[in-house]
Order: C-alpha cells, then sequence, then structure tokens
C-alpha cells in the first residue's frame, strides 16, 4: 500500500498544537484585520482606507503568529498567569501602534493620534484574547469562537474610545 505523506500533517498533540505557528498565524492575521479597522473609523478616515489599514493588521499578524510559538517557551509558560497578560497586553500595545505607524507612513494617514488609539485598541484586543487564546490551544479546542468574538468587540471598542 502507498502511504500518504502530508506536507504539513497536522499537529498531533496538545503542545504541538499550542505551538503551531500556522494557527497563531491564522487567528492574529484575523485579529489584526477586524482590530485595525478602528482606527480609521474612529479618526474619520475612508473605508478605502480603513480596509488598506486592515490588510496591514492582518499582516503583522500573521508575521506575529509565525513569532508565537518562539514566544511560548517552556520558562513562560511557567510564568504567572498575571505576568502573561500583561505581557500580551504590552505586546498588543507595540503591534497596535506599528499598524498605526506604517498607516501613517505608507498610506497618508492625516491623524498622529491615530498611533496613541492603535496601541490602546490593540492593547484591549489582545490583552484580552492572549489567555484564553492560548489556554484552549492547549487544551486541544477549536479558536474560532474566540477569534469571532475579538470582530464582534471591535465596534464597542470603537464606540468606548470616541466617548
Amino acid at each position: 500500500m502507498e502511504e500518504i505523506v502530508r506536507v504539513h500533517p497536522e499537529p498531533d498533540t496538545h503542545l504541538e498544537r499550542t505551538l503551531d505557528p500556522r494557527g497563531w498565524s491564522r487567528d492574529l492575521a484575523i485579529v489584526g484585520a477586524s482590530t485595525s479597522m478602528v482606527l480609521p473609523v474612529l479618526t474619520g478616515e475612508s473605508a478605502g482606507l480603513a480596509l488598506a489599514v486592515a490588510a496591514i493588521g492582518a499582516t503583522l499578524g500573521a508575521l506575529l503568529g509565525r513569532a508565537v510559538p518562539a514566544l511560548l517557551t517552556r520558562r513562560v509558560r511557567r510564568l504567572p498567569l498575571v505576568v502573561l497578560a500583561l505581557a500580551g497586553a504590552g505586546l498588543g500595545a507595540n503591534w497596535g501602534a506599528l499598524v498605526a505607524v506604517l498607516a501613517l507612513l505608507t498610506l497618508g494617514a492625516s491623524s498622529m493620534w491615530s498611533v496613541e488609539l492603535g496601541a490602546q485598541v490593540f492593547m484591549i484586543q489582545l490583552g484580552w484574547f492572549w489567555i484564553p487564546a492560548v489556554w484552549l490551544r492547549a487544551r486541544g479546542k477549536v479558536t474560532w469562537p474566540l477569534v469571532l468574538l475579538v470582530i464582534g468587540v471591535c465596534p464597542l471598542i470603537a464606540v468606548a474610545l470616541a466617548r
């Protein structure tokens, strides 16, 4: 009998699933795209610019997803939950600021205020998404409901920060 060889075999163990960069890249690309769309809406930019900023957020999210397994080393996985949550929020703030800076430099977005706003929005999103995502992956559960929740929370964040 012929043996079927998979080019990208599915991870077998929960730890492999937790550290699988493909799943993290997919999830963080979606989180990045949906969260990035909040920035142009809050700064009064056009819908076209919102889509372009979403592409930047998705690209950076996919790249970040490739790096997440390196961030989840055995030593890091043993840190207290509070430290991991704060690290997720800090990582999100830097990700959001980078999205906003790239939007300003490449797309000519008009507001420097969006850099601070980008940091805030992504800090909120990744701050609450990070721990449940790691927990779900570590237990071999699907993450798509959590990713859908991120998409649903984006308008709420926009409304809260617009006030």
